[in-house]
């Protein structure tokens, strides 16, 4: 195909080739009509097969709306070519980011799962993407990607196909090798997000060889080396999952993306939890000399089976001060349906929760330095940017540091951290906090002092209800709460009765792939810092807010139910609590 700088397809204005692969090429384009730059994927008509797949490549990516797949702006024929018009991603491919080296487990968990939720998406939708490598992921910046290039992608449900009898097709290194005995399965994209995932853990693709036939008779009959062995700075849990992906049998393999993802994401988990545990428990062995009071802790061991009533007021009037307590925490939510005759609710005061036993030795087994730009203070993974992932050294300024203080893997009480009542207990999944009214939040609080610059992460599965999540300087008459809900959203929100408002909606309800569902666990983390507060869902970050009325006060795990919901259930495990600090 001759150079094509400078034609005009459409109303977009061609420029130069960014790059090319089988019978397209692909230029940075202008577009006149909207002003903005493009990426435009061009072909000519003298290969009749290939235009037919490439018109159905843009026909599959408008059947796949997902945040983590490339979409096609236009589409469209002029004379002899024929093009498809793309968002331009200036970043990188993963192809250029891998030739620096392995990436860290942190950015390879960050990266599985996005790639994961798109092609989970697209299999549920039918489609076999059959070239997943690494240069069609696309790097918008350094923790967000995109899946692309669907020129390969089959329908399960075109049992005509356009696959030639005999041929194979995709890139040897990532190829599964039942391909050369049957037709493309979900199950060879999940071979290839294997061969994916160790090229990510160790540098290297699984096979190499002199040429593609060479490669792919390796995949046939030869086993990979554990990546373990091929990165010695790799712990060895990780070859089980990888080595699994990549079984020759398509029945031994990880039976879905979201399936390996988890996997991973598990082990990712357990290694972490495991480390900070190790500092945690030190941390806690020198505080204990230093501040054992038996007074004190008889004061704290009292308000283990005590019950919290905040009743709060909704957005609609101010609140009332209360003059007794009542059985249980919660909080009022806003009402969908406004009525003539509402009834006022009372707001109670907290009971004293007596003196409690402040844990202030400071940590310096555990600090990080981070990078000082404000760009990375906005997208910083925090610290622990997933319950999933080690402290990160790569996202905090270099004048902050940050201390581990809790972490809890929330099987039991021995500690006397929680709040234990009949809506606050600890089961066989872990800590559970359960409302039993409609249209209520109950909150179950850590009884313990938390610092106002901190970072909480928890694993929350909701069994039941409407929403669950994290409040933050939760007190008497005001938090910040981050919840997901049933229907796959996210909310950020402020309530503070003093101020006569119920809640306040930092971030309204918003729909997101990033939430797990069908009874998986999500890993939410709150990140604050003076004022501005960082959300992540399971490791990727949804959402920053800065509010200058926050104040210091405890941690608490919350669920909530919605009219006519008359309860719900939601059960935390896993929980890291570290302070920020200069």
């Amino acid at each position: 195909m001759a150079g094509l700088e400078n034609m005009v397809l459409g109303h977009y204005h061609l420029r130069h080739l960014l790059g090319h692969g089988g019978m397209a090429e692909v230029y940075l384009a202008y577009d006149e009509l909207l002003k903005r730059e493009v990426a435009v994927k061009v072909i000519d008509s003298s290969n009749r097969e290939y235009v037919a797949r490439f018109h159905r490549e843009g026909e599959m990516i408008s059947q796949l709306s997902h945040d983590h797949i490339l979409p096609a702006f236009d589409h469209g024929d002029q004379d002899s070519w024929h093009f498809l018009v793309m968002p331009y991603i200036k970043h990188a491919t993963l192809r250029e980011r891998l030739v620096e080296g392995p990436l860290g487990l942190q950015e390879v968990g960050e990266i599985l799962f996005q790639i994961a939720d798109a092609l989970q998406f697209a299999h549920d939708h039918g489609i076999i993407h059959r070239d997943i490598k690494p240069s069609n992921i696309l790097l918008r910046d350094d923790h967000y990607v995109y899946l692309a290039d669907f020129g390969l992608a089959k329908s399960l449900h075109n049992v005509h196909g356009l696959t030639l009898s005999g041929i194979l097709l995709g890139t040897p290194e990532y190829m599964a090798p039942d391909l050369a005995y049957g037709t493309a399965t979900k199950s060879c994209d999940i071979y290839a997000l294997g061969a994916l995932l160790y090229q990510m853990l160790t540098g290297v693709v699984p096979f190499s060889a002199e040429t593609p036939l060479a490669v792919y008779m390796k995949h046939l009959h030869e086993q990979p080396l554990p990546p373990s062995v091929v990165n010695p700075t790799l712990p060895a849990t990780f070859d089980a999952i990888v080595l699994q992906a990549l079984a020759k049998n398509p029945h031994h393999r990880f039976t879905s993306a979201h399936a390996l993802s988890a996997a991973y994401q598990h082990v990712l988990h357990s290694l972490t939890l495991a480390t900070a545990t190790e500092a945690s428990e030190h941390a806690l062995d020198d505080a204990a000399i230093l501040t054992r009071d038996s007074n004190a802790t008889h004061r704290r061991e009292q308000t283990l089976s005590r019950q919290w009533a905040i009743p709060l007021s909704d957005r609609e009037g101010p609140a009332q001060l209360p003059t007794t307590p009542t059985p249980i925490i919660s909080v009022q939510h806003h009402s969908t349906t406004r009525t003539a005759h509402r009834t006022n609710i009372t707001i109670i005061s907290l009971v004293s929760l007596g003196v409690l036993l402040f844990i202030v030795l400071p940590m310096t087994t555990l600090y990080y330095l981070y990078t000082t730009t404000p760009h990375q203070l906005a997208t910083t993974a925090a610290i622990v940017h997933s319950v999933n992932s080690p402290l990160s050294t790569q996202s905090l300024p270099t004048s902050l540091m940050v201390t581990p203080l809790i972490a809890d893997n929330l099987v039991n009480n021995n500690a006397g951290r929680w709040a234990v009542n009949a809506t606050c207990s600890f089961g066989q999944e872990g800590y559970q906090v359960s409302a039993t009214q409609t249209n209520v939040l109950q909150l179950c609080p850590l009884l313990t002092s938390t610092p106002l610059n901190e970072t909480v992460q928890v694993d929350v599965l909701l069994l039941s209800g409407h929403e669950a999540g994290i409040a933050l300087y939760f007190s008497s008459s005001r938090f910040y709460a981050f919840e997901i809900t049933e229907q796959r959203q996210f909310l950020f929100r402020r309530h503070d009765s003093k101020m006569g408002t119920g809640y306040v909606d930092l971030i309204p309800p918003t729909n997101s792939t990033r939430i797990a569902v069908d009874g998986q666990t999500n890993t939410l983390t709150l990140f604050a810092n003076a004022g501005t507060f960082q959300l992540f869902i399971n490791g990727i970050q949804v959402g920053t807010v800065h509010d200058a009325t926050e104040s210091g006060g405890q941690v608490a795990l919350v669920a909530g139910t919605r009219i006519p919901q008359q309860s719900a259930v939601a059960s935390f495990t896993h929980f890291l609590l570290a302070r920020i600090g200069q």
